[in-house]
């Protein structure tokens, strides 16, 4: 199925909200909530993280 991700993304929720805070630039911050919204199920499709994170769908 198009848009369905499936990485294996071994740090912890806990470890990614400290990296999310210790990161300097917006588009660091942003890789990092990206993670961070995959590992706590909030985005399940390509679509749905784009959507979060406030991108339009290419």
């Amino acid at each position: 199925m198009s848009g369905i991700l499936k990485i294996n993304i071994t740090e912890s929720e806990e470890v990614l909200k400290k990296l999310f805070l210790d990161q300097k630039t917006a588009k660091h911050r942003e890789r990092v909530q990206v993670l961070y919204l995959l590992v706590t199920n909030q985005a399940e499709t390509v679509g749905h993280l784009a959507a979060l994170t406030g991108h339009p769908v290419r």
